[in-house]
């Protein structure tokens, strides 16, 4: 099957708080990525004239190890340039940052209800997509714009283990209740072979039953400096 330049458009829900959103698509244009200030529909999000009192988006600068924070500006038509901008804090000027499929960032929903906001864009056609992750904390997404049982993505270059601390981890965000869900990926070696390869809820001890919605992300937490490879779900 032949999967090349297939547009999608996709909506997420953004809650009240923190939302942990990833990007599942490439730019359908020249370039891969995309200028954050054309990656969303801002229209239902909420500027401001300053950064308290505005919606705003952290991405992580893995350079530097820590994030950028940005905030959309509405002055109501005094500023119409910069109106439906993001500002980056670091430099008080519209952003000129750039975001490739399968980066994550944070966007922080400021109203007391949930929004909408609408990404699109071309979907990766690759068989398998290889994710920039290294030894320790990484944000990732799938690249794929589909809902995902945790224990049907299909990733290579993990470690598993029989408990917590010797094993990779995921951490999906639970955006509705503003908190971590944290799972472990077991391996015994073949003595439990149902179990091998499965993620643990660390709540229920448990395989894990969660499902990695679209436009969502995680972080995962490596024991090993192993390249991630992510195979295509459909």
């Amino acid at each position: 099957n032949v999967y090349s330049n297939i547009v999608g458009f996709q909506k997420i829900e953004l809650m009240p708080g923190y939302n942990f959103v990833g990007l599942n698509f490439r730019n359908p244009g020249e370039e891969s990525s995309f200028d954050i200030q054309g990656l969303l529909d801002t229209s239902n999000l909420k500027g401001g004239t300053n950064q308290g009192g505005a919606d705003q988006l952290f991405m992580w600068d893995a350079a530097s190890q820590q994030y950028v924070e940005l905030w959309l500006f509405d002055s109501d038509g005094q500023a119409p340039d910069f109106d439906g901008k993001w500002i980056d804090t670091t430099t008080n000027e519209v952003a000129d940052r750039e975001l490739f499929c399968g980066d994550v960032f944070w966007l922080i929903n400021s109203d007391n209800e949930p929004v909408e906001a609408l990404f699109s864009g071309e979907v990766e056609s690759a068989e398998v997509f290889m994710h920039a992750a290294l030894d320790g904390y990484n944000m990732l997404a799938s690249a794929w714009p589909v809902d995902i049982a945790v224990n049907e993505l299909d990733l290579e270059g993990l470690k598993g283990g029989t408990n917590q601390g010797g094993a990779d981890q995921l951490f999906m965000w639970d955006a509705a209740n503003q908190q971590y869900v944290e799972l472990w990926l077991f391996d015994s070696g073949g003595q439990a072979p149902d179990f091998d390869g499965k993620w643990i809820d660390v709540a229920t001890n448990e395989v894990a039953d969660h499902t990695l919605s679209a436009g969502t992300a995680f972080w995962l937490i490596k024991q090993t400096d192993e390249q991630v490879t992510e195979s295509r779900p459909f």
